[in-house]
């Protein structure tokens, strides 16, 4: 057994120690793939449509961005407080791919994505992985980024065209981890491959 099969074995047994950590806590809900972009997109469109029916320096812009800031606030709150009680087992908090090289990754993605199938020992780190991208999405922090910037938009901002260039890109982050998690959802939902 020449050495890098020796590091090779060893990578897949933490990755497989920490699959069994993952496995062991119940299944993850269903994804809410609507919810989620509702949760990620409406906020911050609300805030600019009902902000820009005032007119520029009135005090219902003012007030609708406010609004938004401490819908932000209050946002925030609700992802930290989610974020503490989704910690259940400091173990099963470790992502299972971490201690794989970037190849081993990116077959691991293939079969969640369902291009190709797993080895039958492989299984359960495959299983672990799609788990934790269906738990883990972080939409509501790029909800309350997405809503900050909006209410920096509405009231005026001297740079608003970085803050609005800013949703944009809180929008493209959240519309790529709710797709992965959607993916993930769709491998956990066709059982092992």
């Amino acid at each position: 057994m020449t050495d890098t099969v020796h590091r090779a074995e060893q990578r897949w047994a933490v990755a497989d120690a920490r699959a069994q950590n993952v496995l062991a806590l119940p299944p993850p809900r269903r994804f809410p793939v609507v919810r989620a972009s509702a949760l990620l997109v409406l906020p911050a469109a609300i805030v600019l449509v009902v902000g820009f029916a005032f007119p520029a320096g009135s005090t219902g812009r003012d007030v609708v961005a406010w609004t938004g800031a401490a819908g932000a606030a209050l946002l925030l709150v609700a992802v930290i407080v989610g974020a503490i009680r989704g910690r259940r087992s400091p173990a099963a908090m470790l992502r299972v791919d971490e201690v794989l090289l970037p190849a081993e990754r990116a077959a691991l993605r293939r079969v969640v994505r369902l291009r190709e199938r797993a080895p039958e020992d492989r299984l359960d780190v495959v299983r672990a992985v799609a788990t934790q991208r269906v738990r883990r999405p972080v939409l509501g922090v790029w909800s309350v980024y997405s809503l900050v910037a909006a209410a920096a938009v509405v009231a005026g901002s001297a740079v608003w065209v970085l803050w609005l260039a800013w949703i944009v890109v809180a929008v493209v982050a959240a519309a790529a981890a709710t797709w992965s998690a959607a993916v993930a959802q769709r491998y956990l939902d066709l059982g092992p491959s």
